[in-house]
């Protein structure tokens, strides 16, 4: 196997890339971008903790496919669709608006359409050097149509606002 490096230098070599071509610098991720995404793992197990997710074993030998009792996640196939507009002023953003959609068809227990649709607008201004406030105003709008139909359609809206305050890192 040949290493990045090799190719550099072979490629240099037969004049295919200038003399003082390099590799580019190997990026980590940002801390922020770390604990966020450890923010977002711990955010996905309930208030009741992780045993709530734990189906006890069927007594009837129900099958593969099939489980009963808490389940804390839906699985199978499914679509997203969003779009994003930012307003920057000084290559500080000031204005955002988000819209998202997803849809995932259950596989496992109750067969369902889940739509959920995300609304989303934050206004930010800079107070003083890195510092600034934000607002945000967040609409989830989730609607559930099960396969079955001795089960309604499930419908789900959740408005949220939020004031905050802001750090500029760069």
């Amino acid at each position: 196997m040949t290493s990045a490096a090799q190719m550099l230098a072979k490629a240099t070599a037969e004049g295919l890339l200038p003399e003082d071509a390099t590799l580019p610098n190997q990026e980590t991720r940002p801390w922020p971008v770390v604990l966020l995404t450890a923010l977002g793992a711990v955010d996905s197990i309930p208030l009741e903790g992780i045993d709530a997710c734990v189906a006890p074993a069927p007594e009837d030998g129900a099958g593969q496919g099939v489980s009963e009792g808490p389940r804390c996640y839906d699985y199978g196939p499914g679509t997203d669709f969003g779009a994003r507009a930012i307003l920057t002023h000084s290559g500080r953003p000031i204005v955002d608006f988000l819209y998202e959609t997803h849809h995932l068809y259950s596989l496992d227990g109750v067969r369902a359409n889940h739509f959920l649709q995300q609304l989303r607008l934050d206004l930010l201004a800079p107070v003083k050097g890195p510092l600034g406030v934000g607002f945000s105003a967040e609409y989830f709008d989730r609607r559930t149509y099960f396969s079955q139909t001795l089960n309604p359609t499930q419908k789900f809206h959740y408005p949220q606002v939020r004031l905050f305050m802001t750090w500029r890192f760069s």
